[in-house]
């Protein structure tokens, strides 16, 4: 047998890699992986995407159930969505992460682009952020949501909307529409409390040349667990399956190197 290891140090392309990485170990059943399989969730879907960068997964989303009559991920209802955004995937929003980030906004990514960025193939078609109230901030915010021609969801056209500083202080919660899609900004999450409070266990993850802040696994299960809906509840499910999938997922590559 030749002991002739070149090939082994040639560079392979990100799906060579990807593929290498997910074939290399089997997922060891946890409990919250056997509950979140058994409900309906395709449990190799989620160990496929915790590989690739969290930019590739974004622009690739997909359904995670693999039952046949599970129920899918939630979508906008049809005639809901805007012009801007009917019929478009995740790319507007890189685009409005991108912007946030270059105008120096501080937030902190939540709900299921949060869940996507840190390994969920789930398909979610709005962006919500927790934000800094700070003086300072809320200017920035205002600027990118005037650039943005943000204005209420769900209002009818003409009511007077002028997203500065003291309009989104006053509301805790606003619900948007704009250039690039729907656009959610709290001021407090559920079983977490403020920017403040989270900004001390947020993960940083790089899209690109540049990066965001992301509410963490543990959080978006606290958060979801603390709002106590039906579709919460579910969702807990994919989350903390998808928290022991990825920590297999680490342990493997520490292992292969």
């Amino acid at each position: 047998m030749s002991n002739d290891r070149s090939t082994a140090a040639l560079p392979m392309d990100e799906f060579e890699r990807v593929k290498a990485i997910v074939t290399s170990y089997r997922l060891v059943d946890t409990p919250a992986i056997v509950a979140a399989r058994e409900y309906g969730y395709d449990i190799s879907l989620f160990k496929s995407s915790v590989a690739y960068s969290p930019l590739r997964r974004l622009n690739s989303a997909q359904p995670i159930f693999s039952s046949p009559g599970a129920s899918r991920v939630r979508e906008r209802p049809e005639g809901n969505a805007s012009d801007a955004q009917a019929g478009r995937p995740n790319a507007p929003t890189v685009e409005m992460l991108r912007d946030l980030a270059s105008a120096h906004v501080r937030f902190i990514v939540i709900g299921g682009v949060a869940a996507q960025l840190l390994g969920s193939p789930r398909v979610t078609r709005d962006l919500d952020i927790l934000y800094d109230t700070s003086a300072d901030n809320l200017g920035h915010l205002a600027e990118v949501l005037t650039r943005w021609h943000a204005y209420l969801r769900g209002v009818e056209p003409g009511l007077p909307f002028i997203p500065d500083a003291k309009t989104i202080k006053a509301v805790e919660v606003l619900t948007l529409d704009t250039d690039f899609g729907w656009f959610d900004i709290l001021q407090r999450v559920a079983g977490i409390g403020t920017y403040v409070d989270a900004i001390r266990t947020a993960d940083s993850v790089q899209l690109g040349d540049f990066s965001v802040n992301v509410l963490s696994l543990d959080s978006l299960i606290r958060s979801k667990l603390a709002t106590g809906r039906p579709r919460d509840k579910t969702e807990v499910l994919e989350l903390q399956a998808l928290r022991d999938v990825a920590a297999q997922h680490r342990a493997a590559v520490e292992e292969t190197g």
